[in-house]
């Protein structure tokens, strides 16, 4: 439900910064099907279901991640070459490690790590308006400890912490696009 409730403001917060960039209005649009995919793996699942709740959470964090380059380096070019480099590390990262280490995390703590070397280069950049950053960093950190633990603590509280990922990174998503928007509409060259 926090990843339906997440992609709604965001799309308010697209609506209310009038950015007409296609691209931007994919944020929305990933958040609402990593929602409905997240919704329909965990309600059947399946390696098909599994893609469905894979697939629009790596769309998310490409078109994030270009948007935030493209700010940086001007043309659409570099940006391009830029994103394709990421996610194929990325890819490596997560083929290479076992599935059991950090309960599959290691993707997310590589994301994480690049939220906070985004938010330095931003706040670099771009001065205190731009320290939002820190707080996805912070929110989607808690996010994935939470994923992290889920295994130890199920043996002693069954309900787990999934729910609190969910939870977690519906908020650092909407805030995650606050911040993007941010610099995105800044007039720093």
């Amino acid at each position: 439900m926090a990843l339906f409730i997440s992609a709604y403001y965001i799309w308010q917060l697209v609506k209310k910064h009038q950015i007409a960039d296609w691209k931007v209005k994919l944020l929305p649009l990933s958040v609402l099907l990593i929602a409905v995919g997240s919704t329909t793996y965990h309600t059947f699942r399946s390696p098909y279901t599994m893609l469905m709740d894979v697939a629009p959470i790596y769309l998310f964090f490409l078109v994030f991640f270009y948007l935030f380059i493209k700010k940086f380096v001007k043309t659409s070019a570099k940006a391009l070459f830029t994103t394709p480099t990421f996610a194929a590390t990325l890819l490596v990262i997560t083929i290479a490690t076992p599935r059991e280490f950090l309960n599959g995390s290691i993707r997310h703590f590589f994301n994480a790590a690049t939220l906070l070397g985004m938010g330095l280069v931003a706040v670099k950049k771009f001065g205190p308006q731009a320290r939002g950053f820190f707080s996805v960093f912070i929110i989607y950190s808690l996010a994935i400890f939470f994923r992290t633990i889920e295994p130890v603590v199920c043996l002693h509280f069954p309900v787990g912490t999934h729910f609190t990922w969910h939870i977690l990174t519906a908020v650092s998503a909407y805030y995650a696009v606050k911040a993007l928007l941010i610099i995105l509409k800044s007039n720093h060259a």
